[in-house]
Order: structure tokens, then sequence, then C-alpha cells
């Protein structure tokens, strides 16, 4: 039955599918620039840790390496494109020990368009890094190459809890094939056992202290799991793929190819893994005890493919159609898999929010992002759940846990890693002594303290939204601060009178921030101390209804006194001085309450400038 694959064809095949997978992934990665999956953005928003609660080291201390170079996520997401190429060489050479080349060759392609692996593979998840592991380590350990095949055992076991399941048959297959003598015994121990040894020594269990892995109680509901599982197996499956896999499992079973020891090693490794299944201790969120997460198809659908290999090696007819069918709906369908991906609510509107932010605040600016925390009910309930694994001395480990990881919203997280600003800018609470001079306002967000409640009044106080985005049920509101003493926000470097701004692609000297003006009126014989609101040009929904707001003078609590007369160049604009509201303030503001959009964007431009020449010059006299 068994086709060696010739040596001088094998590493041709292989920058075929090296190159394809490089190629179809960096495809979708430009198309689809949006980071997807809670677990991919936790891991990017942590990047700077290696162990993130019970999750194996492996993958996440390839994200830390690389984020030393650079924090931008494209990095990452290229170095996942070539993990999932590499795989797809792994699992052409495994599939080449098991049926000749060429069909192997095509099983090599259906790797390569599978859209569960392809989808999953451009973005910051385990899976693709175990099955290349896996996919190496079976292929060592059938051409009898034992250290490679051990390492790449460790690998796998240190990326993913699923690959432990292939550790005790490697060892028993090592052992049998050496006849059971006790040092070949000892020796495959060390061979296959050594990575799982070493992470429960280091951990004194399964999982760092605090976490869980298994759960030894289950409920006749998790069996529901299976029926999951296999529903995403055959929904990730191409038609003419599953067809041929359907044909490859009578095959195995009629010609009895149980009975070749690779087989039943394969054979036996998914079985100890299915049977692992109802006691994950992690479930989906939807329902913690009839599902788990869709990622745990990756196993089965890797066993789907290697059949369907086997029953294309047993087809004389309609080969090359259905393969190159499957190719081709496989291509279909993982680009369907990674549009609906980004296309949700959440994920869409951090990504343009993200790429807003990017383009607008200027030098120094910050923003604050307002989004729904992680409920606390959901806390609690993994806190208790620590507590009956481990007693209060894992509900200790719990708190720690959560108190190493980030756990700042979702949306601020998505927002993050997809935004060039960094922590420093992109804030997800506020900070004392930091001025953040964007607000950017979810719309699933419910303040819970009295200072989110104060910031959600002054970015309703400050207008009309300068930007909003929708997608589905959620929204986005981003407001530009009209930053003043009033709202305790003091104005960034720069922001004062004369300072620079980009709008719209125009470079505006008018404008910015704060200046506190000390005014000295002999005839009052008193200092009156105000605080002089510049104007600040604000993005509207076209270039040429841009508009300008500025809070009223005679709201500064008093310190705002008037400043009598009335100046000519008010007249300019019929505006008149005097009264409470008169003056350089009331000036100021009149003016910014005025029908600007009926006035042309070039001579609006022209009159701020004449307002504040007069008030500048109003003030020289004043302290003359």
């Amino acid at each position: 039955m068994e086709e060696r694959v010739p040596a001088s064809t094998a590493p041709f095949d292989s920058a075929i599918l090296l190159a394809l997978g490089l190629a179809v992934r960096a495809w979708l990665i430009l198309a689809y620039p949006m980071i997807f999956g809670s677990d991919s953005v936790s891991r990017l928003v942590n990047r700077h840790l290696i162990i993130m609660a019970h999750q194996l080291p492996a993958l996440q201390a390839s994200i830390y390496g690389w984020s030393k170079i650079s924090a931008d996520p494209l990095l990452v997401r290229c170095w996942m494109a070539l993990l999932g190429a590499i795989a797809g060489v792994g699992f052409y050479r495994l599939a080449a020990d098991l049926v000749g080349r060429a069909d192997a060759l095509w099983a090599g392609l259906f790797f390569v368009t599978n859209p569960l692996i392809l989808a999953y593979s451009i973005v910051p998840y385990q899976e693709i890094l175990m099955l290349a592991a896996l996919s190496f380590g079976f292929h060592f350990f059938f051409r009898e190459r034992w250290v490679a095949a051990s390492l790449a055992l460790g690998l796998a076991c240190l990326t993913r809890y699923e690959s432990w399941a292939a550790c005790p048959v490697l060892a028993v297959a090592y052992a049998h094939r050496r006849n059971w003598r006790p040092l070949e015994v000892v020796k495959a121990s060390l061979l296959f056992g050594w990575a799982p040894a070493a992470w429960i020594l280091s951990n004194a269990g399964l999982s760092p202290g605090g976490t869980f892995v298994v759960e030894s109680s289950i409920t006749w509901a998790r069996l529901m799991r299976y029926v999951y599982i296999g529903w995403i197996t055959v929904k990730n499956t191409p038609l003419p793929v599953l067809l041929l896999a359907g044909f490859g499992l009578w095959q195995l079973w009629k010609q009895r190819l149980l009975r070749d020891w690779r087989f039943a090693a394969l054979g036996t490794f998914l079985a100890l893994f299915l049977l692992a299944i109802p006691f994950s201790a992690h479930g989906d969120p939807r329902d913690q005890q009839r599902f788990v997460s869709a990622r745990e198809a990756h196993l089965p659908v890797a066993g789907m493919l290697l059949l369907a290999a086997l029953g294309l090696s047993h087809l004389s007819r309609w080969r090359t159609p259905l393969a190159l069918a499957g190719v081709a709906l496989g291509l279909w369908a993982a680009n369907r898999l990674v549009v609906w991906s980004v296309s949700q609510p959440e994920v869409a509107l951090s990504y343009r929010t993200a790429q807003y932010l990017d383009r607008t605040l200027g030098p120094g600016e910050k923003a604050l992002v307002l989004a729904k925390p992680v409920p606390p009910e959901g806390l609690e309930a993994y806190l208790e759940r620590a507590y009956r694994a481990g007693g209060e001395a894992g509900r200790r480990g719990a708190e720690r846990v959560l108190q190493s990881i980030d756990r700042s919203p979702p949306g601020y997280q998505r927002t993050l890693v997809q935004s060039r600003l960094g922590r420093d800018r992109l804030l997800a609470a506020p900070v004392d002594g930091v001025a953040p001079q964007w607000v950017v306002l979810w719309s699933d967000f419910r303040p819970a303290t009295a200072e989110q409640t104060r910031i959600c009044g002054l970015a309703a106080a400050a207008g009309a939204p300068v930007e909003t985005f929708s997608a589905g049920p959620l929204s986005v509101r981003i407001y530009r601060l009209a930053l003043g003493s009033r709202n305790g926000f003091q104005p960034a470097p720069g922001e004062g009178f004369g300072a620079r701004r980009e709008i719209h692609g125009k470079r505006f000297q008018f404008g910015g921030g704060a200046e506190k003006v000390r005014v000295n009126t002999a005839r009052r014989g008193a200092k009156i101390e105000g605080t002089l609101l510049g104007l600040e040009a604000q993005r509207g929904a076209e270039p040429g209804d841009a508009h300008v707001q500025a809070p009223a003078a005679a709201e500064q609590d008093g310190l705002v006194q008037q400043l009598g007369g009335e100046w000519r160049g008010a007249q300019l604009l019929g505006v008149r001085g005097g009264g409470p509201r008169g003056g350089a303030l009331g000036l100021a503001s009149r003016f910014a309450a005025l029908p600007l959009g009926r006035i042309p964007l070039g001579l609006r431009l022209r009159n701020f400038q004449i307002v504040f020449e007069i008030v500048e010059k109003a003030h020289v006299l004043l302290l003359l």
C-alpha cells in the first residue's frame, strides 16, 4: 500500500505547498486586515506575558519574542501565515507515509485550502502550530527519526493539551517495536513524555495555580459536545472532500487498514482526543456544558483530510475533477468564513475606530475609550470554580491570575491591538493627571462610576460627535472635547493660541486648548483670573460643513468677569460686547453660536483670526 516519496520530487512538492500556503494567507490578511477572535486579541494585548492563565506557552512565547522587534500585529500575523504554510508541508509529509506521492500532494492542497484551518491560521490561534508540530512528529516517528519526533511532539504538547493524547500512543508504539525491553520502555517514556512531565512539575499540577483544564465530574449534557464538534467538522469540509473522506473510511474498513500500525497509531490518538472532550473544563461561553470552542474541530478535520487522501488513492475515475472541486470550494468557503468573522459588529467597529483615531489624533493627543467592561459575574464565576477545584488556595491563585492579565473592556482591547497609538495614548479608563482630548463611546457602555458619568456628560456637552460608526446593534460615537478649566483636563502641549492643527488635510493656525490669562484692572483694584477658551475647528460630515463649538464664557463659575466696552472689531460680525456675556469671552461664545453652515469656510477662518487678534489686543490694552 505504501509508496515512498522519491527524494528528488518531495522538496519540489513541499515548495509548491509552502508557496501556496503563504500566498492564500497573505491574500486574506491583506484583503481583511481586521483581527478577529477573543483569544487572538487577548494574546496580542498580553504580548508581554509568556504564561497566560491555563494556556500552554509555545505560541505565546513566539508572540512575546516578535513583539520585542515590533508591536505591529502585522508581524505576528505574518508569523502565523508562515506557520500555516509550514503546517501544510508537514501534513503532506505525513500523508505521504500513508498513501502515494500524488495523493499526498492532494491531501496537502486540501489542508492548505480547508476553510477552518485557513481562516483560523491568519490570526494568533494555537491550533495551527499544534497541527504543524503533530504532523511532523508523526511523520518523523513513522520514518524512525526518534529525536526529531520527540522534539516535534514536545512542541505540540507545549502548544495545546490535545496533543498530550499522542504521548502514550507513540510511547507504546515505540516500546512495542522494541519488544518491551525495560530499558526501551524507559527510553520511550523520556522521548515522548518529557514535555508534559516538565510542564506538570513546573506547575505542581496540570496547569498553574488558580486555573483548571480538566473536570472529573461531568453531566450527560456534555455528550452534546460530540454532536457539536461533528457538525463543525462536516460544515468546514467541502462537499467533494467529504465524499472522498466517506469513500476513504469505507476503504479503511474494507481493507482492514487499521492493522497497519501507522493507521492504528493515528486512529488511537484521535480516539483518545475525543474521549477527553467531555472532561474539558473550558466550554463555549454560550453553554459551558453542551458546547466547546469550534476550534476543537481542527483534529477531526485533519483526520477527514487524511481519509479523503486515502479515498482518492483508491479512486480510478473522477479523481482530478473531484480534487480540484474540493480545493476551489475550500478557498471559497474560507473567504466566506473570514468575511463573516470580520463583519461581526464588535470586530468591524473596533477596526474602523482604530483607523479613524490613527488618522485624526494630533501629536501628543490622547483618546479615552469607554466600552462595556468584562461582566463582574463572569469573573466571580471563574473565582468560584477555582475555589471548588482548589479551595481557598485555588481562589487566591485565580485572583493572582486575574491580576496578571489585562482585564480592560474587550471593545478597548480590540481597538488597541489594531491601532498604532499604544496604551499611553489610547486609554481604557480615566487616569489622574492625564488629559484626553477625545472620547470614544460605545453604545453598549453604561457608566458605573461618578468619573465615567462626568466624562459622558462632557462628551454630551461637546455637541454632536465628530464621527459615528454603526454595525448591527452596536455603534461608536467619537467626541472631540472642548478643553478648559471646568472639565478638569489640562491642554496638551502646543494647544494654546497659535497652535497648528490639521483638519481635512488643511493646517490652521487658530484654535486650541485653553490659556490662563491674568487681568489687572486698576479701576476695580483686584486681579480677575479668567480662562480664555480657544475655538476648536471640529470635523463635520463633509469638509464644507465644518463647524466650531466653544463653551459659553459665562458658565465659568464666576471666574470670568465683565471686561466691558464695545469693540469696533466685533461689529464686523454683528456682535456687541458688554453685559454678563460681553467682553472677549462673550464675543467668542456668541460667535460660536452663529449659523456658520451658511458662511463660506474661507470667510469663517478669516473671521476667526480677526476675533483672536481683537481678543489679544483687548487684553494688552487692559493690562496697560
